[in-house]
């Protein structure tokens, strides 16, 4: 809303009223509102704030201070003038503020401070919660257990964690609370030695019918995120060539090979990420090893007569029965390497058509394909095989395939 001021010569006769424009800004940012303020009061505007910030008390040239007290203790001036003499005034809650500040020094010497060692609960009487005292040791594994609504979750998620919630909706500012559901009360009596908390939970943030992804306390404190921007950021390389450590400018570049590399980006160092996954497993972390005599238990038959191993409908119905997509490209095969997969046993096929089979055609094949309803079509497409195109890294329980660990990661 200030932009449209800062590109005018003139703010002679303007009046601007902010109402407490620090409010959910980050301290480094006040320096940037601080620049435009004075822009603006350059421009011969006259500037208007109502503000609690200490710093942006102090860099206003003239202070109107209201008080002592809050509604009907409030509505007098106690104060009118330049800063420096703010200090001065004994009844204003401000310069008592202003004075504390300033009187706060950081330590020089790392201080040892007791910090308490456990989390202590009284008189907890939430839901079925006999009004409980517990302790709970910090740095250290804590479970709690019991039957079926023993009152578990009460403990965990009424009480801890209800409370953990309060505590940081107190730090927030009022305008940042305008968004946020305040909990009601913790029913209990006291709660001593609690920390900063963060809550992780079992959450499908990525689903699909193979995986979920869970949150971890990275994800859920957000320190994933920074951590990867960090590395992105200051983070070094070796070249992957000759092992030399390499110099970062606009990309990496290995001063003993010349190789270049791009510097990374921030998604690389996600785990959730497909950016970051291995080139090589897709971030699986296994490969599959293709094991034909896994698939082809009885050579001596075709593979729609019994040759293949078939758990279920797929892949023998899928691949020998009409109506199929399977069906049509083993047809379509069959026809370019002269076999019949009702009639020709596997072992009298060439070792070309085995191959071709299992692993994949170079050249694409012409499908002549019909469903139930008699639509009719021809199209091309590349064979991929039955290992490359239908198994690959589906095969978590190694029916077909020998799963070990990738080498490359």
């Amino acid at each position: 809303k200030l932009s449209k001021y800062l590109g005018k010569s003139s703010l002679q006769n303007q009046i601007i009223i902010l109402d407490e424009p620090s409010t959910g800004l980050h301290p480094q940012d006040l320096k940037g509102l601080l620049i435009i303020l004075d822009r603006l009061v350059r421009a011969r505007a006259t500037v208007i704030i109502v503000e609690h910030n200490l710093d942006i008390i102090r860099a206003a040239d003239w202070i109107i201070d209201l008080g002592p007290g809050a509604g009907d203790e409030g509505g007098n001036i106690l104060y009118s003038g330049p800063f420096d003499e703010l200090l001065d005034c004994k009844d204003s809650e401000t310069a008592k503020a202003l004075k504390l500040d300033e009187s706060i020094k950081p330590s020089s010497k790392s201080e040892n401070k007791k910090r308490p060692k456990k989390i202590i609960i009284k008189n907890a009487h939430i839901h079925n919660l006999k009004g409980i005292d517990v302790e709970f040791p910090k740095n250290s594994i804590n479970v709690i257990t019991g039957v079926s609504g023993s009152g578990k979750s009460s403990l965990v998620s009424d009480v801890i964690e209800a409370e953990a919630k309060r505590r940081f909706f107190e730090t927030l500012s009022m305008y940042e609370r305008q968004g946020i559901h305040e909990a009601p009360e913790v029913m209990v009596d006291e709660i001593s030695g609690l920390g900063v908390t963060s809550h992780v939970i079992s959450s499908r943030a990525m689903y699909s019918r193979s995986f979920n992804v869970r949150n971890t306390v990275g994800k859920a404190t957000e320190i994933t995120y920074h951590i990867a921007n960090l590395l992105a950021l200051i983070g070094k390389s070796n070249c992957p060539k000759c092992g030399a450590l390499m110099l970062k400018e606009t990309e990496f570049i290995c001063e003993n090979c010349n190789n270049r590399l791009p510097l990374p980006k921030a998604s690389q160092f996600d785990a959730a990420s497909y950016h970051s996954a291995c080139q090589k497993c897709h971030g699986i972390g296994t490969i599959n090893i293709p094991r034909p005599e896994k698939l082809i238990i009885h050579p001596e038959k075709p593979l729609c007569k019994g040759a293949m191993h078939s758990p279920g409908f797929w892949p023998q119905e899928y691949l020998c029965k009409p109506f199929n997509g399977g069906y049509y490209e083993l047809q379509a095969l069959a026809k370019r390497y002269n076999f019949d997969p009702a009639s020709t046993p596997w072992i009298e096929m060439t070792k070309e058509s085995q191959e071709a089979f299992l692993y994949g055609t170079k050249e694409p094949l012409e499908i002549h394909y019909e469903s139930r309803k008699g639509y009719k079509r021809v199209y091309s497409r590349k064979y991929n095989g039955f290992f490359h195109g239908w198994v690959n890294e589906w095969d978590i329980g190694g029916t077909y395939t020998d799963i070990l660990p990738c080498e490359a990661c």
